[in-house]
């Protein structure tokens, strides 16, 4: 609340809300994206989400596919030629770790009624994991065969969201199932060494990129 009013202090949304409107009838996704979360109505928010996504704008591309993958109604205009929620997630996750996630996670179950990939979801995890983005390698990791994925490498990303978590940046995974793990992963001396170990290379290859995706200091 005390951002929010700040930031209505500084801008002048008489100035810019015009702005965002003309950019948007022109097209531009991020502004029919802002008008989206400025609509009045269900119906209104939807056409102007998928008006986004259909404009490129990946953030509203991953929230539209979210939408789709929960069966909110209205989400999908139900046209043949519309695309897919994994259509969406996969344009989305070439700029946002969130979405690569999300796609991970679709890869495994198999959304839509796709067959699932594991390979891809995988490599999909461990790129979004290096993003900031770790909830997917320790959605599936567990699941997978140690051929597949190495338990110290899922208990490396358990260790490093913990510190994340303890840094007070914001990572969406924060449940009993989640800090039981981590526990455990601690409490063997061979598996923490290894996985601690593999967590500190981690950190030094892409503590920074994570921080920085996540906002934090």
């Amino acid at each position: 609340m005390v951002i929010a009013a700040a930031c209505h202090r500084q801008i002048d949304t008489d100035q810019i809300e015009p702005s965002v409107a003309s950019l948007a009838a022109r097209g531009d996704g991020a502004s029919l994206w802002l008008q989206f979360r400025a609509a009045n109505n269900m119906t209104e928010m939807q056409q102007r989400l998928r008006d986004a996504a259909a404009a490129g704008f990946p953030q509203a591309q991953f929230e539209l596919a979210t939408a789709m993958l929960a069966g909110q109604k209205g989400a999908s205009d139900g046209a043949p030629n519309s695309p897919s929620a994994m259509e969406l997630l996969r344009l989305a996750a070439e700029q946002l770790p969130g979405a690569e996630a999300q796609l991970a996670v679709c890869e495994y179950s198999g959304c839509e009624g796709t067959t699932p990939d594991i390979d891809a979801a995988v490599s999909h995890a461990r790129d979004a994991a290096k993003n900031g983005a770790i909830d997917a390698i320790l959605t599936i990791g567990p699941h997978l065969a140690a051929g597949q994925i190495k338990p110290d490498e899922i208990n490396a990303w358990n260790i490093l969201h913990a510190a994340i978590q303890q840094r007070g940046c914001s990572v969406s995974i924060l449940n009993v199932d989640w800090m039981q793990k981590t526990v455990a992963t601690l409490a063997s001396r061979a598996q923490a060494s290894n996985a601690r170990a593999l967590a500190d290379q981690y950190w030094r290859d892409y503590g920074t990129t994570i921080l920085g995706n996540l906002a934090c200091s």
